[in-house]
């Protein structure tokens, strides 16, 4: 896998994607013996098949950027959305569009025109888990899996995260899928390898999968998005900490084994300051101790070190299956690690280092040094 050349397709040419990446690459997967659900032409095809079908929101940049910009709405009988025609169904919904005034903003993007580029593909709806899967970007026969599946019934939602590797599932958060979701996992991870393997995909690529099964333990193909490539650990930290390293609670990619320094950004001039909110040329790697939730998720994708604060593994996981926002924190960036930031950082200097972003309008940074394994990580001060 780590010697491959072939190139991303749809990368070279994101024209091929027609402007509805979701559709095009499901359609593609089908023609391959992928199983998908049905896609239909237009809302009136949809709903002469009966409802529920869901509207998908689409745009080319899905496919390479960022996610959760527009929602996707699922049409039942009574509800809100069920009756509307296309041109009005597509105005109902751009209201419910997450970010994306600010994102455009942040890369200097005519906002209304980025939603004319908005549309909106039309499937049939199924009932089942939601499942993500990428694998790991450092780890080879590693895979990252979440399902999640809201109440039903009297039951509990499930909130599941688990790595998939050679075989064996170990469970990350306190929520856990039924045993027979879990040990139907290798057919996943098969059909996630198959559909990696395409020849318009790059094989080295380690893309985000989603798929929804159902209680009988179908696994339906649903989209296709990029995050990293696959980089092989090169060594295995089999050492203890030495003094003022912290281990982190999760890492996900690897260091060369001297470790790697980076400047992590704990503060933006921009918040509560007079300082406009900005893309910075370069960000090594931050904590994100903001809400602007668009500008964290164009630039996950540009650091080398994601820091996501947290002294309880087990809960921020199960944060991180439900939301798209949050899971592009821990899947895009080159590392990432979640640890307890007051190992590294105080309280007291991180309120100093915040005052001083506000009163002089610029961001304001710690150097820290990390080496990780893929499956162990230490950070200290550097």
């Amino acid at each position: 896998m780590g010697t491959a050349t072939r190139r991303d397709l749809y990368l070279e040419k994101p024209v091929l994607l027609a402007g509805q990446p979701k559709r095009t690459i499901a359609e593609y997967a089908s023609q391959n013996g992928i199983l998908v659900p049905r896609i239909f032409d237009s809302l009136i095809e949809a709903k002469r098949f009966g409802l529920p079908i869901i509207a998908r929101s689409e745009h080319t940049q899905d496919y390479n950027g960022s996610s959760d910009l527009v929602a996707s709405k699922v049409l039942r009988e009574g509800n809100r959305f069920s009756g509307l025609n296309e041109s009005e169904l597509k105005k109902a919904l751009d209201k419910y569009n997450f970010h994306t005034e600010k994102h455009c903003d942040l890369l200097g993007i005519h906002f209304e025109e980025f939603k004319k580029q908005f549309s909106y593909s039309f499937w049939e709806f199924i009932e089942g888990f939601q499942i993500r899967v990428v694998a790991d970007s450092a780890i080879k026969s590693r895979y990252h899996i979440t399902a999640y599946r809201r109440r039903q019934g009297d039951g509990e939602p499930i909130h599941d995260y688990s790595f998939f590797e050679n075989g064996n599932v170990t469970n990350l958060t306190s929520s856990q899928m039924p045993n027979e979701l879990r040990a139907n996992l290798a057919s996943l991870i098969d059909i996630y390898d198959s559909i990696r393997n395409l020849d318009k995909f790059d094989p080295n690529h380690c893309p985000i999968m989603e798929f929804v099964t159902t209680p009988e333990g179908k696994h339906y193909f649903l989209q296709y998005h990029r995050s990293r490539d696959f980089s092989q650990a090169s060594f295995l930290l089999d050492r203890k900490p030495i003094k003022d390293e912290a281990r982190a609670l999760f890492v996900r990619g690897a260091t060369p084994p001297e470790g790697i320094t980076c400047k992590v950004t704990v503060a933006y001039g921009w918040i509560g300051g007079t300082a406009k909110c900005r893309l910075p040329k370069v960000e090594q790697g931050a904590f994100d101790f903001h809400s602007t939730a668009a500008y964290s998720e164009i630039m996950v994708r540009r650091r080398r070190l994601q820091i996501t604060d947290s002294d309880d593994l087990k809960s921020e996981m199960e944060e991180f299956v439900e939301g798209h926002g949050r899971y592009s924190r821990l899947i895009k960036p080159e590392i990432s690690v979640i640890l307890d930031a007051g190992r590294i950082l105080s309280k007291t200097e991180k309120t100093k280092l915040e005052r001083q972003a506000e009163k002089e309008s610029h961001d304001v940074y710690i150097n820290v040094h990390l080496t990780s394994d893929g499956s162990i990580a230490y950070l200290r001060r550097a």
